[in-house]
């Protein structure tokens, strides 16, 4: 008989008990080896339950070979249904944005700046976040959402837009995006789409809203963008039928 065996602690027979003497553990010695490689394995794979069943001298191991132990096939079934689902997560979370995280904060500083449409002004020490990145773009579009701007002289919108050096008055459809949508500038001259309120209106991009840098003289004392905005003038609300006094507006954003 093959594989390890415990001394009985009743032992009745003098015979018996004279040959348990000379030892007592004996090992069948072609296969003890094997046979224990693959217990102690079995052991840390599925419980001490299956130790026992390795042992067994007409079984060597719970699916085959005792050198070969596999688990069973629910667990890797359970594996699989985990990765699948971890994936799955991680793809809604891009989608929705959820990755694009805070880069760091700007300290805030109070100056003299234009309050036309109700902009924003800096508070002395306030910690404003600043973002390097933005959703995604796609296809189907893109949640964002839109504010109103004026890219005339002497407006709101500070100094001359960035992508032309030049003023817009407020009867033509212009943007400013996000930094990262803005994209150091490649987007410049180009159009975009912004649906709301069940219309679309396009309109050129001509300026950056700054993700990154605010509270100065140069953008008129006006905190950071945040990652997600569309600053569009006064035409793009008047073409969508909203009122300039909403202030924020929901949207979605396409590439036009």
């Amino acid at each position: 008989m093959c594989g390890w065996h415990r001394r009985s602690k009743n032992v009745v027979n003098e015979g018996e008990r004279k040959k348990l003497e000379k030892g007592s553990l004996q090992r069948c010695p072609e296969a003890s080896l094997s046979l224990g490689n693959a217990a102690f394995s079995g052991a840390l794979r599925f419980g001490r339950d299956d130790v026992s069943q390795s042992h067994h001298p007409t079984h060597r191991g719970l699916y085959g070979h005792a050198a070969h132990i596999s688990p069973p096939p629910s667990t890797l079934l359970h594996l699989i249904i985990l990765l699948v689902l971890a994936a799955v997560v991680e793809l809604n979370a891009a989608s929705q944005g959820d990755a694009c995280r805070s880069s760091g904060f700007l300290l805030g500083k109070f100056g003299k700046s234009n309050r036309a449409h109700d902009a924003e002004c800096c508070v002395d020490g306030k910690k404003y976040p600043r973002y390097n990145c933005s959703p995604p773009v796609t296809a189907g579009g893109t949640n964002a959402r839109m504010t109103v701007n004026s890219f005339a002289k002497g407006d709101d919108g500070g100094g001359p837009s960035e992508c032309d050096n030049s003023y817009h008055s407020d009867s033509e459809k212009v943007v400013a995006l996000s930094t990262r949508w803005h994209t150091g500038g490649s987007r410049c001259g180009k159009h975009v789409v912004v649906h709301a309120n069940g219309r679309s209106v396009k309109a050129k991009v001509v300026d950056e809203c700054d993700s990154l840098n605010g509270c100065d003289d140069e953008h008129d004392f006006q905190p950071p963008c945040p990652n997600d905005i569309v600053d569009a003038s006064p035409a793009v609300w008047k073409a969508l039928g909203i009122p300039e006094s909403v202030g924020l507006q929901s949207i979605t954003l396409t590439k036009a």
